[in-house]
């Protein structure tokens, strides 16, 4: 387990509030018609899976990756493509790979079409690769590896189109290093003591 066996420390000023007071959240009443009946309403469309406006949603994830010691893995596909489809479901519904995915990477969907710039400024080589294609970032945007999906590929349909085990292995291989929480629990208490604050330890676990 990834994140068993760390800590986050931080140093929190005496008489400090410890936390905002929440505002009760704003009631909106059900729409209705003229004569006072409630109006049935559709739900909004879901987004596709994959979307184009890729270069905002990777400045996103690299800046929660940086707080979270986390990678970036951007999913090169298309909504029309039946193989990116059964990548998805692979990815979700694979224990494995969800696992992983949700402890350790910031994941951004990026359709192929009108994201062509993207692609080329990370030396992602659609065209010979093929899609789905995967590329991986650290948390300072440097390309740790471009990958096509193609290798991972299974005999099967759906969530079953790729070998899950050797997806997860792919991943858990490039994701961030451990951090060791000695250095910072020792630098956050002295700061504590040097400016007569109070030391709060936080431990938490992916589970």
């Amino acid at each position: 387990m990834r994140r068993a066996c760390m800590y986050a420390a931080f140093a929190l000023a005496l008489g400090g509030s410890l936390a905002a007071q929440s505002q009760p959240a704003e009631f909106h009443a059900p729409a209705t018609d003229d004569a006072g009946v409630r109006m049935q309403t559709k739900p909004a469309p879901a987004a596709p899976a994959y979307q184009a406006d890729v270069e905002a949603r990777i400045a996103d994830a690299l800046a929660r990756a940086r707080g979270e010691n986390r990678r970036v893995l951007i999913q090169w596909g298309s909504n029309s493509d039946k193989a990116s489809q059964a990548l998805i479901q692979t990815m979700t519904k694979n224990s494995g790979v969800a696992y992983t995915l949700l402890y350790e990477y910031e994941v951004v969907r990026a359709d192929i079409t009108g994201s062509e710039r993207a692609a080329a400024s990370y030396k992602a080589d659609l065209k010979a690769g093929g899609i789905p294609y995967f590329t991986v970032l650290d948390a300072d945007r440097k390309v740790l590896a471009n990958q096509p999906a193609a290798p991972f590929k299974a005999q099967g349909e759906g969530a079953a189109a790729y070998d899950g085990r050797r997806l997860n292995d792919f991943l858990m291989k490039l994701q961030a290093p451990y951090l060791n929480a000695d250095p910072l629990f020792r630098s956050a208490l002295a700061r504590a003591k040097k400016e007569q604050k109070m030391l709060f330890l936080w431990f938490s676990a992916p589970w």
